[in-house]
């Protein structure tokens, strides 16, 4: 499978994975416009049941994310990571997984990060970046485990793919205004996010902006509200 077609199928099962259960296949035959081959491949990552004969089998309540010591794939959906019951992969990156989950305290959905590793660096990073900080425009963090992150499902699309479609010159400028307003929040908490791409920025279906994955991000000095001007330390 070629590196684009690769990308179409993660970024339409992200899309898909973000909907409820029964609008799902709708929009999966919609969306591959009649292309069995992609709408089997895109189920397929999305864990569904026609496609994925692991589904058959209940997944064990106490099940654990795979670690570093013992890797055993992507988590099928009805896995519990202590409350929260997986549904779908939602993406794929070098560190581990995302996938939508429900709180089972709460029935609130969810999206669930899970690392390959027991709890890495880059991720206690990432929960201490995330956690410092709050603004509308910043995902927000719900919980911590042993090796996961928990935080708001955005329900949308990515940067990247929001601008695959024309748009208005101010609707543009508008989203602009909300990822300036989320890095402006940031640095005057003096955190750098130095991972920022159209990938790590959802869209809302609203046209709200969410600030995604600070797993790169770093605590720098301020001096009066503004990032201190020496970055030598801070390898860009």
């Amino acid at each position: 499978m070629d590196a684009d077609r690769r990308k179409t199928i993660e970024q339409l099962s992200r899309s898909a994975g973000q909907r409820e259960p029964g609008e799902r296949d709708a929009f999966i035959t919609d969306t591959c416009r009649g292309d069995e081959a992609l709408i089997r491949e895109v189920k397929l990552l999305l864990g569904h049941p026609e496609t994925s004969p692991q589904l058959n089998s209940s997944a064990g309540e106490n099940a654990t994310a795979p670690s570093a010591e013992s890797p055993s794939g992507r988590l099928p959906a009805g896995t519990r990571l202590g409350p929260y019951r997986v549904e779908a992969v939602l993406g794929v990156g070098g560190m581990g997984e995302v996938y939508r989950a429900v709180d089972t305290r709460l029935e609130r959905n969810v999206a669930l990060k899970v690392s390959r590793e027991q709890f890495s660096a880059r991720f206690e990073r990432e929960a201490r970046a995330i956690s410092s900080l709050n603004h509308p425009n910043i995902c927000t963090l719900y919980d911590v485990g042993p090796n996961y992150l928990v935080t708001e499902l955005v329900d949308g699309e990515t940067l990247h793919e929001w601008l695959k479609s024309s748009r208005p010159l101010e609707r543009s400028l508008e989203i602009v205004r909300q990822v300036l307003q989320a890095l402006h929040s940031a640095h005057s908490a003096g955190i750098v996010h130095r991972d920022l791409k159209p990938a790590n920025i959802m869209v809302r279906f609203d046209g709200y902006v969410k600030v995604l994955d600070f797993g790169l991000a770093k605590r720098i000095p301020i001096s009066g509200g503004i990032l201190a001007e020496n970055t030598a330390d801070m390898g860009l």
